[in-house]
């Protein structure tokens, strides 16, 4: 048999030449020289496994995310070629690394977010060495983990003692459920009885800003926000936060 000292390629049509200098263990030469031609067959690079498999749930946030081919990839094609998106299209940035023992590619992302659904694209763009691309578009999806991480009151204004007409603004550490905030905040009196109030949130900032009514001048109150606060993934707060205050007196107009 004759093994070719170079790599074949794809799509290439070689010539094999059996020549009269071929000779036999008597040292007799070939009689009929013989020659025919071959041609590389083109075959499309396939996708043979993706971690995470397709349509996998609770996914870790810091999954790197590997491709197995069935042969070797022009890895030039793959910066172009390959993406990971969430479910809105935003992309994923990320370095992309590739093992040539295996033929696969391995993309880490700078950050996925919890609780997210994200598509894996390999596009036809991408190709093995001999040019040759996948035969059509392949998507796998998956989804990440919920975050397990409780949220915490981080500052809360103005501090005690407070005037008649004050707003308390509540900082939190992440992003909270707004309705979760509105339901369960509340403002007491010193007998226990709920002070009518509005809640407003700002969720770029993490800032729940609370209104009351005019409140009563020399009073005790207590601001209460209750584990039943959630942030956005529904996990409750570290612990049942409750802030004592005191009124100054109310400003009495004189004319």
């Amino acid at each position: 048999r004759c093994i070719p000292q170079q790599i074949v390629i794809e799509g290439r049509t070689y010539t094999v030449e059996v020549t009269g200098n071929l000779r036999d263990t008597a040292g007799n030469h070939l009689a009929n020289p013989y020659s025919w031609e071959f041609t590389i067959a083109r075959i499309p690079p396939q996708v043979l496994s993706v971690t995470p498999p397709n349509n996998t749930g609770n996914v870790s946030v810091g999954q790197h995310i590997t491709i197995q081919f069935s042969e070797p990839i022009d890895v030039n094609t793959l910066q172009k070629g390959m993406l990971v998106a969430d479910n809105s299209g935003i992309h994923v940035d990320g370095t992309i690394e590739y093992d040539e023992d295996t033929n696969t590619v391995t993309f880490i992302p700078y950050r996925l977010e919890y609780f997210t659904e994200y598509t894996i694209i390999v596009s036809q763009t991408v190709t093995d060495r001999a040019a040759v691309p996948l035969q059509e578009e392949w998507v796998s999806t998956f989804k990440t983990m919920q975050e397990d991480i409780k949220p915490e009151v981080v500052s809360i204004t103005p501090v005690n003692p407070i005037n008649v007409d004050t707003l308390f603004q509540i900082v939190f550490s992440e992003a909270m459920d707004e309705d979760s905030l509105i339901e369960y905040i509340a403002l007491k009196d010193m007998y226990g009885n709920e002070v009518p109030i509005s809640v407003d949130y700002d969720n770029e900032i993490y800032v729940c800003t609370v209104t009351t009514r005019a409140l009563i001048g020399f009073y005790e109150y207590t601001l209460e926000i209750p584990t039943e606060v959630t942030d956005i993934h529904g996990n409750p707060l570290v612990q049942h936060y409750t802030f004592q205050y005191n009124t100054n007196p109310a400003t009495v107009n004189t004319v």
